[in-house]
């Protein structure tokens, strides 16, 4: 090949490579996606609490993500991994999930239609981030199981929604805060306790036993957001109550504990991109541990409601 020849492929493959960057954002070289298939998993969320912990372990951020693309497919489910320690996650996974399938996915699609109009909302802890969350399930139902619900009640061709967590090992220095808080309330300085937890906290004794079970477990900053998106107005209102609802549950713990609630974000389009930049935001991390985070995501492979047929949906339509 000569020099002129190669100048000529290298300058192919770089067009074609900023092309690739232009059309699908979420494709990086940093990153890989994975989506994960489980089949009938019994224990699916403790299993995905072991998981979250062995993460922690070996001290590997990641993206885990819940996507309805749009009306007829299945509910599908995503982690997406530092591509130099992907190998270790793949090997974590299947040592929980030994039948799971993981299967590479780069050009990962996130909305049916983005001609339709876009919402999205935050998860955020409404008391500071150290107080634990409780969650009293609704009609046997944890907050993510609703959610899901919600996904299979989705409606129309121009209805999407997705739920993306963004995760990374909270390490060594926010443990210690907490511990701080422990130490207060186990000498009864209460006001102390107080300063580190959340200025509007309830403290008390019965606080020491809820914060010993948070770090009972490995802690991790958690970015969490869902875009929505419908043609419909009255959808839109619809969907956004729905999901609230979901979140809600986590305000019935009591006053002594955290709870979950979800906010909408006031430009829904500029989140489309942090969505496929899969970035922390620093101004509203979340502090969970395992099981908290297992609330508001776990893999699983149950049905938790049958999907409409595109038959139903066209005959609706029709109507």
């Amino acid at each position: 090949m000569t020099l002129t020849a190669a100048y000529i492929v290298l300058l192919a493959l770089l067009i074609l490579y900023l092309w690739i960057r232009k059309k699908y954002p979420e494709v990086s070289l940093k990153h890989s996606v994975f989506e994960i298939r489980l089949g009938q998993e019994n224990n699916a969320e403790e299993k995905t609490i072991e998981l979250y912990n062995l993460l922690a372990e070996l001290k590997i951020p990641f993206t885990v993500e819940v996507i309805l693309h749009e009306i007829g497919e299945e509910i599908r489910f995503f982690i997406t991994l530092n591509s130099k320690k992907a190998y270790k996650a793949k090997d974590a996974i299947f040592s929980i999930f030994p039948n799971a399938e993981v299967v590479y996915s780069p050009f990962q699609e996130l909305l049916a239609d983005l001609h339709s109009e876009i919402r999205a909302v935050s998860l955020v802890q409404a008391k500071g981030v150290n107080l634990p969350i409780k969650v009293e399930k609704t009609d046997h139902f944890s907050p993510f199981q609703s959610f899901l619900r919600v996904l299979s009640e989705l409606k129309s061709f121009n209805e999407s929604a997705g739920l993306q967590l963004v995760v990374s090992p909270a390490g060594f220095a926010k443990s210690k805060q907490i511990s701080m808080a422990i130490d207060a309330l186990s000498n009864s300085d209460f006001d102390s306790a107080k300063h580190i937890l959340d200025k509007d906290a309830i403290v008390t004794k019965q606080s020491l036993k809820i914060l010993e079970e948070k770090v009972s477990r490995p802690l991790f900053k958690v970015d969490a957001k869902i875009i929505f998106s419908s043609d419909n107005k009255e959808r839109l209102d619809s969907i956004e109550e729905k999901i609230k609802s979901a979140f809600n549950q986590t305000a019935t713990g009591g006053p002594a504990y955290n709870n979950i609630e979800a906010r909408r974000i006031v430009a829904p389009k500029n989140v489309i991109e942090s969505f496929y930049k899969k970035e922390i935001n620093a101004k509203t991390p979340m502090l969970l541990n395992s099981a908290e985070l297992s609330e508001l995501f776990y893999f699983t492979g149950a049905k938790i409601e049958k999907m409409p047929k595109l038959s139903s949906v066209l005959e609706n339509q029709r109507a």
